[in-house]
């Protein structure tokens, strides 16, 4: 007996006989095919019943199938849709930490060159958020210096690829300028660099501390003026120019003020000092002292001769005062001298100042001696002179 279930039209028996409901179906029929007394004709009606109610079974699995698959379905669209809500609660959480820390996101399609920046970069630039932008949009908030470095940097990486990392000045829609650090990598795709993103941060505050530090290590905390450091460095770049002048100058009379008045006296007596010395020399390029009782002052060209000659004796008037306390009154002077430089360079510059210093010295208290070429001394003042002047290069 043929089954009837693998032989009806439309049905694929194997597939059917593979259900557990279909194989007891199949039984059934079966059995009832097995009765002799069947006829042909309820032995067809059985087979289409039989037929039918295999289609019905396998409707119902495909629903109960297509049910579970719907009911996977929705719960995979809804874990996306989670993941999505976290990928942009934290995109969104890591934009508003950037922002207070003066920072954001940044990116350029170089296909239209459209920018997308996040709200930070918005507010470094003082934009409104999310102002649709284009980079030529924005070039002319670089200040000239700094927009040269950024297409200098820029091209550089385009053409080899990987990062990069620039500070630049710009200034902001609002008329504020500031400084901020561009840090940036290259996408390329296909060996063509298609896309520029990266980080833009403040570092307005941060180059302003450090500018700071750096004044600060060049400042005499006692007196306010340049120290050695910042006086040896300014000496080697105006060493060969032209009608540059070196005043040095030292006080007489100062250890014996700090021996009997005390350091804190002495200390105010620096400070006056000082004041003194920058109100005489009026232009000067650099007034510092270089340690002790030692003062230098340096005059950059532009000056005469005589003008700086004038300022030296000038100097050595004003700091002619009397230091002490109460009925106890001593009086402080100082000596100075002058040289113009000339292309020997700084040593025998400041050789030749010391020369002018020691002939103001040999000359009385408060001399002011602008150097000569006939100033002569004897070898053991020469050698002398020599190694002060070491000592003053050297600190």
């Amino acid at each position: 007996m043929s089954d009837p279930l693998a032989s009806s039209p439309g049905c694929a028996g194997a597939t059917l006989r593979s259900d557990p409901q279909v194989e007891r179906l199949v039984a059934c029929v079966e059995v009832a095919f097995a009765d002799p007394a069947l006829s042909a004709d309820k032995a067809r009606r059985i087979a289409r019943l039989a037929e039918e109610a295999a289609r019905l079974i396998r409707r119902r699995r495909d629903e109960a199938e297509r049910g579970a698959l719907l009911a996977e379905l929705g719960r995979r669209q809804a874990e996306i849709a989670r993941l999505r809500r976290l990928l942009g609660q934290s995109r969104a959480d890591v934009e508003r930490s950037l922002a207070a820390a003066g920072a954001g996101l940044w990116e350029c399609r170089l296909q239209d060159e459209r920018l997308d920046w996040s709200a930070g970069v918005y507010d470094l630039f003082g934009l409104p958020k999310g102002a649709r932008l284009r980079r030529g949009d924005m070039l002319d908030s670089y200040l000239p210096g700094s927009l040269a470095l950024l297409e200098k940097v820029r091209s550089e990486a385009l053409r080899r690829g990987g990062g990069f990392r620039l500070e630049a000045e710009i200034e902001t829609r609002h008329g504020h300028r500031r400084w901020i650090r561009v840090s940036g990598v290259v996408e390329r795709a296909a060996n063509a660099p298609i896309r520029l993103y990266g980080l833009k941060q403040d570092v307005t505050e941060e180059r302003g501390a450090l500018e700071d530090a750096w004044r600060l290590s060049e400042i005499d905390a006692l007196t306010g003026l340049a120290n050695r450091r910042r006086f040896e460095k300014e000496l080697d770049s105006l060493s060969t120019a032209p009608g540059a002048a070196l005043l040095l100058v030292d006080l007489d009379g100062f250890k014996q003020i700090n021996d009997s008045l005390g350091h804190l006296t002495g200390d105010d007596c620096l400070k006056e000092a000082a004041a003194r010395l920058t109100a005489a020399c009026r232009g000067a390029f650099l007034v510092a002292r270089l340690g002790g009782d030692e003062f230098a002052v340096l005059f950059a060209p532009g000056l005469t001769r005589a003008d700086v000659e004038r300022r030296g004796r000038d100097a050595a008037e004003a700091l002619r005062f009397p230091v002490g306390r109460g009925d106890f009154m001593l009086e402080l002077a100082a000596s100075a001298g002058l040289a113009l430089a000339s292309t020997a360079g700084a040593r025998d510059w400041i050789a030749r100042a010391d020369l002018a210093l020691y002939a103001a010295k040999g000359a009385g208290r408060g001399v002011f001696r602008s150097f000569e070429p006939t100033m002569s001394r004897s070898r053991m003042a020469a050698a002398a002179s020599i190694v002060l002047s070491e000592a003053r290069l050297a600190g």
